[in-house]
């Protein structure tokens, strides 16, 4: 389901960035180098991820802020949206978001390795494999 909002979202930024590519107009601005931008987009997709399936659940109350999360990514990386946009746009149009994103996505399958196999260690054990260590 997550590779689906993934491959969404790159179809999504990708077809906005080829609608514009008549507009080429010089910018000055940081480049976020490739290694980054492949931590800050799998940081944003974790947690939407954990926004998502937290504000899915029955808890009228209580309300996760995408916005909240990404302006916390965005001081964490030190950098503003406005720039992060701005690399976005610089990385589709130079068609290196694709590779970043096959990045993005390799990084998340090793973490959900991890976590099963964290998990099958835990059922051996005869612990409960929802219990989280910390």
């Amino acid at each position: 389901m997550h590779l689906f909002k993934v491959s969404i979202l790159l179809g999504l930024v990708l077809l906005l960035f080829a609608c514009n590519s008549n507009k080429k107009s010089k910018v000055n601005f940081e480049k976020i180098p490739e290694s980054v931008m492949v931590k800050i987009l799998y940081d944003i997709h974790v947690h939407d991820g954990i926004v998502n399936a937290y504000n899915n659940q029955d808890k009228p109350n209580v309300f996760l802020s995408q916005s909240y999360y990404e302006k916390k990514i965005h001081e964490k990386y030190g950098f503003t949206d406005t720039l992060f946009k701005l690399n976005i746009q610089y990385y589709t149009m130079n068609m290196k978001i694709k590779d970043i994103y096959a990045q993005v996505i390799d990084s998340m399958n090793a973490q959900k390795a991890k976590l099963e196999q964290r998990r099958q260690q835990r059922q051996a054990s005869n612990k409960d494999p929802n219990e989280v260590d910390f």
